[in-house]
């Protein structure tokens, strides 16, 4: 800072002192300098003139010479100011010119002859260029000069060239001119220091604004690069979702798949033994798709990719559902199942239906499998405030306040691995986050010893809906004996797996009327359906030539019937089913396959297919 205060041209830096020493800066003092100087040479070479070469009567030699050189010395002091650039030594010099020509004027008759012009013009030089404080320096010794001289014409001991009465008069004046610019120069002093101020804050305000502008435009950019990241992240982790979804439930699908077909085998029924080991490997596949989706239904909803989908719905039937499919495991362990009776009319729930079977099966399932022996669970439904309330209390061994809350963290499960309870710790935080999803809230409430009680909370919906109950699953897979007595129908499958493609060829051996095809590539799978012109095309979308819609695609383009699309894909990501069910395809099925669910949808498939035949002209 010091080292650019020297860089800056003298008047400037003197500026700043007399600032900071509470003097006015005014105008520049180098500038006021020059234009003093400037004319006080016009008004000493036109004063010396007149005085050399005017008027007989006019004529005053020594006067004439006096002022022009004066003029001279001007001159000198401003060629001084503008080679040194000194402004403090050159405003001392002007100054001190000045009270040497006040000087020669006042015993030279000058003071008569141009009625006291000079003298008035030194207060306001004085003060302008020294300041109030050292201007009176300055015209304090003009007024000792002045003074003084009326004293000696007084005494008689100096003769001047005009009466006593003019040096008294002109004393007065000059005292009382020189208190009028002193207050004007305090007073304009005041002003330029507030206006100063107000700048020296105006531009503090502009720097401090210019600051905050360079640092909100650094943060926006920090921001656009943190969102951009950010998006990027969940690009890449929806694309490792999607992949990991896939490439888990493919070889799911087979195990699953033929660990029914062999449970379900009526003509080659399996031995006791051999049920007992399918079925052990049927319960841990199944426990092991139930992790898969619970781990990847986890990482959408931090990845904010998880949607529900919540309407009104009545939720006494979807509980009873669900108290249903536990039955069982419950009568395994002896825990009664009671339904407590409910006390008034509970308005329907705003929920997703398939999260919120979800989040009850969870329930239902921890109060059983951590509950003791010959123990209950008592299920209530009823209202909390402006919300529906379900909750699920067990006899279980209860937590401690500090447990209670853990156990929403994932993969938090207190001591249960120790007790050898399967589980993984997921279902709990998954359950609290997807509540939450719906607009509700699910809390514990547990005492050591007694048991715990999970309530979930659900907003109640507007007015006075009424729900119709939500459908269950029920029913049984259907696996026919004989042929239907008619043609037999092309199905095409577009798959690269050999495994899955087993799995279909060994479900639809109870389908006789059903001849497969099978192509692994998108372009095997175009140029077949071109060649067969199948009743029903299955597709998987992960090929090695491409995605399989491309298939769907081009028969399109074609122009020709399209046959009904069944999409066969381990992909279980939301968003790529809704998208795919966008194209047009009669059933998007999920892997592993539900074999039930699998016929069901070829079935409604071969329908589409017989109802555009007759549409067309074709046989029935």
């Amino acid at each position: 800072m010091a080292e650019e205060r020297e860089d800056r041209p003298p008047e400037h830096r003197m500026e700043e002192n007399a600032v900071s020493s509470g003097r006015s800066p005014g105008l520049r003092r180098g500038t006021y300098l020059n234009i003093f100087g400037s004319i006080n040479l016009l008004a000493m070479v036109v004063f010396g003139l007149y005085h050399l070469l005017g008027p007989e009567w006019e004529v005053k030699p020594v006067l004439g010479v006096v002022e022009l050189a004066f003029g001279g010395l001007t001159v000198g002091v401003l060629l001084f100011l503008r080679l040194t650039q000194n402004l403090r030594l050159a405003v001392n010099m002007a100054l001190c010119l000045t009270i040497g020509l006040l000087a020669a004027l006042l015993f030279s008759g000058g003071v008569a002859g141009t009625g006291l012009f000079w003298w008035f013009c030194m207060p306001a030089a004085a003060f302008y260029l020294k300041g109030s404080r050292g201007g009176w320096v300055w015209v304090g010794t003009s007024m000792v000069l002045l003074g003084g001289a009326y004293g000696l014409s007084e005494a008689g001991r100096v003769v001047l060239p005009y009466p006593p009465a003019v040096l008294r008069q002109g004393l007065v004046s000059y005292v009382v001119v020189s208190l009028l610019i002193y207050a004007f120069e305090v007073l304009r002093g005041d002003y330029e220091r507030i206006l100063l101020r107000k700048n020296q804050q105006i531009s503090a305000a502009a720097r401090r604004l210019s600051e905050e502008s360079e640092a909100r435009r650094r943060t926006l950019e920090d921001l656009d690069r943190a969102r951009a990241e950010a998006e990027r992240a969940n690009r890449a982790k929806s694309e490792f979702l999607s992949r990991m979804s896939h490439e888990l439930r493919t070889p799911l699908n087979a195990i699953l798949g033929f660990t029914e077909l062999l449970l379900t085998d009526r003509r080659e029924p399996p031995t006791a033994g051999q049920r007992e080991a399918l079925e052990t490997v049927l319960g841990s596949a199944r426990h092991l798709l139930g992790l898969i989706g619970e781990i990847l239904d986890l990482a959408r909803v931090e990845a904010g990719r998880l949607e529900v989908t919540p309407v009104p719905l009545d939720p006494a039937p979807l509980l009873e559902e669900c108290l249903r499919t536990l039955g069982p495991a419950a009568r395994e362990r002896s825990v009664s199942l009671i339904l407590e009776p409910q006390e008034g009319r509970v308005p329907a729930a705003v929920g997703d239906p398939v999260r919120l079977r979800q989040i009850l099966l969870n329930l239902l399932s921890n109060a059983v499998k951590y509950n003791r022996e010959n123990g209950q669970v008592r299920v209530a439904l009823g209202r909390e405030g402006d919300r529906v309330a379900l909750s699920v209390a067990d006899t279980g061994p209860g937590m401690e306040a500090s447990e209670a809350e853990r156990i929403f963290e994932p993969f938090e499960r207190l001591d249960a691995d120790r007790k050898g309870i399967p589980g993984t710790g997921i279902g709990l935080s998954l359950s609290r986050r997807l509540a939450r999803l719906m607009g509700g809230d699910l809390r514990v409430e547990s005492t050591p010893g007694v048991g715990s009680r999970f309530t979930l909370l659900l907003p109640a919906a507007p007015g006075d809906w009424a729900g119709s109950p939500v459908p269950g699953r029920g029913g049984t897979v259907p696996f026919p004996e004989a042929a239907a007595a008619e043609a037999r129908l092309t199905v095409l499958y577009v798959e690269d797996d050999g495994a899955n493609v087993a799995l279909v060829r060994k479900i639809l051996e109870r389908r006789p009327e059903l001849h497969l095809r099978v192509a692994s590539t998108v372009r095997e799978g175009l140029q077949a359906a071109l060649r067969e012109r199948p009743s029903v095309l299955l597709l998987d979308l992960h090929l090695p030539d491409g995605n399989g819609l491309e298939i769907l695609e081009a028969l399109q383009r074609e122009g020709g019937a399209v046959p009904p699309v069944v999409v066969v894909s381990a992909s279980a990501m939301p968003q790529e089913v809704s998208r795919v069910l966008e194209r047009g395809v009669s059933a998007y099925l999920t892997k592993p396959l539900d074999i039930g669910r699998f016929l069901e949808a070829l079935d409604d498939a071969l329908g589409e297919e017989k109802a555009g035949r007759r549409a067309g002209g074709g046989p029935p």
